[in-house]
């Protein structure tokens, strides 16, 4: 029992129809249907040659297929897990920049993430339909456990925490919001230091690589909020662009 299409590790653009197909025997009787799935999700059922569907994903994203073969006996047998990924249409993808904020701080609770977060050297709890991967050399913590209301909320501990993923070149963020919807997504930079950092942030489509919007920040000691309107799959560019390094603190979706 084996999917024989699509290939393993395939990629495909939203709204594709794709067939998937599988090869399947007994040798001591028939096979009465195969049932193909998608993660959990059922796709389709055959029970009679050829044994291929076709399934147009609902949403961007990975998946992993599966095919489960039944007997005339009622035996089962699955098949090993296919792979592939379906990217969101370009035009889907969009960022909008919608405000700077430097009087929030560090005091995110009841003002950003309430539909998930991630934080450097501290909790990511995000939905299944916002993937988020941090490609960053390093992440640093200055203060684990302060008072001080630059630093970000803990996400599970009631204290406050200043960290940063961060790059003395350039680093990214790759969103990838699979629902369809416009989120507001915040991004929480902070100088503790005072070092004199600045950075350009380019939020980009990511399956393009038109940059949607670019916004420079400096003199962000006290910390700065930068807030978009996001839809479907972007990656956040940061650079540093003066003494240090690059710095982010935190990703929050709304």
């Amino acid at each position: 029992m084996s999917i024989t299409a699509p290939a393993n590790g395939a990629m495909f653009p939203s709204a594709t129809a794709l067939t998937v197909s599988a090869s399947a025997s007994d040798s001591d009787g028939t096979v009465s249907q195969v049932q193909f799935f998608a993660g959990a999700t059922s796709i389709g059922t055959k029970t009679a040659s050829p044994c291929s569907i076709s399934w147009t994903p609902a949403s961007s994203g990975p998946f992993t297929l599966t095919a489960v073969a039944t007997d005339n006996q009622g035996a089962t047998t699955t098949s090993a897990p296919v792979s592939i990924t379906v990217t969101a249409a370009s035009g889907g993808n969009t960022a909008t920049f919608v405000k700077s904020d430097t009087t929030t701080k560090g005091t995110w609770r009841g003002t950003y993430g309430a539909t998930g977060y991630s934080m450097a050297n501290d909790t990511t709890s995000l939905p299944s339909s916002a993937q988020l991967t941090v490609n960053a050399p390093g992440s640093w913590t200055w203060v684990s456990n302060t008072f001080d209301t630059r630093a970000l909320q803990r996400g599970t501990v009631p204290n406050r925490q200043a960290a940063a993923w961060y790059s003395f070149t350039s680093f990214t963020m790759d969103l990838n919001l699979t629902d369809g919807a416009t989120h507001q997504v915040s991004l929480y930079s902070l100088d503790w230091d005072g070092s004199g950092r600045a950075e350009k942030i380019e939020v980009v489509n990511a399956d393009t690589g038109t940059v949607l919007n670019t916004q420079n920040i400096s003199a962000f000691s006290n910390g700065v909020w930068l807030v978009w309107n996001v839809k479907g799959h972007v990656t956040f560019r940061i650079t540093s662009t003066a003494s240090a390094n690059g710095v982010v603190s935190g990703l929050f979706v709304d």
